[in-house]
């Protein structure tokens, strides 16, 4: 008794030193594969309107700043989590890009450590929950959720799903009301970080069939042996009760419940009513937040809408398997050509037949199918939000379904293979590897705008959206004819984008090469599509100007004021056309004014440090060209002033 007593310590001791080395590897290859991370800057999609221009995410965490995140519905959703969190991260760092990726990075080995553990708990199957966290951590399909900076919410959201799903695992071992009521907590805490989450209710069913085995049913032979146990064995009151205890407990609560598999389900359905409220809650506020970002009917038709969804769900496998042309986004084709479609069927089918046929053999094959069918439905396109027909950061949680379908599936199908655990070693190892390296080449793409989407139109030459999106970048890095070459060819490709914002910033480029009248042109277009695009109707009315201020400019835009004296962009400009008359201080003043009204308009901050290096006061100008470089990091400029200022500043002392 005692050396079996030995055996057993030194078994579990192994197995625990089998976990911290599981562990130490998942960290080491994921931070290695990752760690570019930290030198990676923002990007201008999405970042600006989650962060580097959010100004209460910028004023970090204050108690208006928490009561925004509450009430906001900014960026088409509500998700006050995640916006705490931009805000918890520019508290403690401020706007250093290379932190914000950094946090994410943490996020994504808290998750992979956590899918590790809950799943090993679960299943009590090691090397098959090492290899599922592993894939999970190294895929290259989900370095867009952790090297955007925008996409917390996929990392954070799926902390809480992987934390909900080790307390309803803990909850199912004892049912004791207060584990139920933390596993609520982790999932409400979930749709706070992202709405996606709302899909998790009907993965706890999945995870009731395997591996909880919940739906199993116990012999009436065993039945008739748990009647007979007395109660005594089962309660000892202040003693520590043990696990064979608990599980015998379990079986004996196994005995009471209905013997019809249907009944059984139901049951199960309804201990869930309260996390299938909070998802009902949270769908309808996502349909209101979204609301102005959902394409009708009419703008894009059901039919297509179904065609795409079918053939995303295929192309994402595809790309599970082959991670290569990856892009930041994936442009809508218009109408799916039809053989797309039917060989998408036909995958699908072939998928779903054979996992429905072994489901009692396999049931990790169904867990694993229906989880990824199940968690990409939000997102799938059937509610189309946004231009994109399909997206990365989507999978960052339903790949894990496909995942579990692998690690236990490689096992069963090399049952009877010699030196199994050799060819399964070397043959992870080796997708492993290529992963990683994956990860490593894609994370360098996300390095700044100008490399990323570059990327996408190495990609695909013919993205109109990638087109504009690095024509932008470029524009913020003083490349203007590169620039505009590049909006000409989104032009080219796609000529009545209904993107104002695409018009208003080509308009901007043309104001400043002296192309006034297509300049004007821009902004009227832009006008058209957003009439209420204040800032588009400004540059509309001050187009003359922008750039090359005529002598009757001052004159100009002082009726701009007395018209309308709030108009930030109108001092802006009134202080520029001073100032290149020599009017210094009224122009100190038109600038200040126009920061008091809009804090965050860096040309001016950058106009200020040039009138006050040009007094003298250098110090204060420092401090303008550091304001403007921490609104905007890549302002060329004001960078070049600020050296300017820091050298002349120095040969003073």
């Amino acid at each position: 008794m005692q050396l079996e007593k030995l055996h057993l310590l030194e078994k579990k001791a192994l197995n625990l030193r089998k976990e911290y080395f599981i562990i130490f590897l998942l960290i080491a290859t994921t931070a290695i594969s990752y760690w570019q991370l930290k030198n990676n800057d923002f990007i201008n999609l999405d970042d600006p309107q989650y962060i580097t221009e959010n100004l209460r995410v910028k004023a970090g965490l204050t108690v208006e700043s928490v009561k925004w995140a509450f009430a906001s519905t900014q960026a088409h959703n509500w998700h006050p989590l995640t916006w705490l969190s931009h805000m918890l991260d520019v508290q403690l760092f401020g706007l250093n890009a290379g932190w914000h990726h950094v946090t994410n990075l943490i996020l994504h080995l808290a998750n992979t450590i956590l899918l590790f553990l809950v799943f090993y708990r679960m299943t009590k199957g090691l090397w098959q929950s090492a290899l599922v966290a592993a894939l999970f951590a190294l895929h290259p399909l989900h370095v867009e959720s952790v090297a955007w900076a925008s996409e917390r919410k996929d990392v954070l959201s799926a902390l809480f799903w992987i934390l909900t799903i080790g307390a309803y695992s803990y909850y199912t071992e004892r049912r004791a009301l207060w584990r139920y009521l933390l596993t609520l907590l982790f999932f409400t805490l979930g749709i706070m970080s992202k709405p996606m989450v709302v899909t998790l209710p009907f993965v706890l069913i999945l995870m009731d069939y395997w591996p909880l085995g919940r739906f199993q049913l116990p012999s009436p032979k065993l039945a008739d042996q748990e009647k007979s146990t007395k109660p005594a064995k089962r309660k000892r009151k202040g003693k520590k009760i043990s696990k064979s205890e608990i599980i015998e407990t379990s079986q004996k609560q196994r005995t009471t419940e209905p013997t019809n598999l249907w009944s059984r389900l139901a049951e199960l359905v309804r201990e869930k009513i309260p996390f299938f409220i909070v998802s009902a809650i949270s769908c309808v506020i996502t349909v209101v937040a979204q609301k102005d970002a959902i394409y009708s009917v009419s703008e894009l038709p059901l039919g297509y809408r179904v065609s795409n969804a079918i053939v995303s769900y295929a192309h994402y496998l595809i790309k599970m398997i082959l991670p290569v042309n990856l892009s930041v986004f994936y442009l809508q084709l218009g109408q799916t050509p039809a053989w797309q479609v039917f060989a998408a069927v036909v995958l699908l089918i072939f998928v779903t037949i054979p996992v429905i046929i072994t489901t009692r053999k396999y049931k990790y094959l169904a867990v694993g199918w229906f989880w990824y069918l199940g968690t990409l439905f939000p997102v799938i396109g059937i509610m189309q939000v946004g231009d994109q027909s399909m997206a990365d950061r989507y999978t960052y949680i339903p790949l894990i379904g496909i995942f579990i379908m692998i690690a236990w599936g490689i096992g069963a199908l090399s049952n009877g293979w010699r030196n199994q655990k050799l060819i399964l070693g070397v043959i992870s190892g080796m997708t492993l590897a290529a992963f990683s390296f994956g990860t490593w080449t894609e994370v360098r793409h996300w390095q700044n705008s100008e490399t990323l989407f570059t990327q996408a139109l190495a990609a695909d030459a013919k993205n109109p959206r990638a087109h504009s999106l690095l024509a932008k970048a470029l524009s913020q890095k003083d490349h203007i004819d590169e620039a505009i070459q590049h909006y000409e060819e989104a032009l080219r490709i796609h000529p009545h984008t209904h993107d104002s914002e695409f018009h208003k910033d080509f308009g901007r480029l043309l104001a400043a090469k002296g192309d006034m009248g297509a300049a004007a042109s821009h902004f009227r277009i832009a006008l058209q599509i957003n009439p209420h695009d204040t800032q588009a109707r400004e540059f509309l009315e001050m187009n003359t100007a922008i750039r090359g201020i005529s002598t009757d400019a001052v004159a100009y835009y002082r009726k701009a004021l007395q018209t309308n004296p709030s108009n930030p962009y109108a001092h802006y400009l009134l202080g520029e056309a001073l100032a290149k008359h020599g009017q210094s201080e009224e122009a100190l003043a038109h600038l200040k004014e126009a920061l008091r009204i809009k804090p965050d308009i860096v040309e001016a901050h950058n106009g200020i440090g040039i009138i006050l290096a040009s007094k003298g006061r250098l110090s204060e100008a420092i401090g303008h060209f550091s304001e403007a470089l921490k609104i905007k990091p890549d302002f060329t400029e004001a960078s070049n002033n600020l050296r300017v200022a820091l050298a002349q500043q120095k040969m003073r002392h």
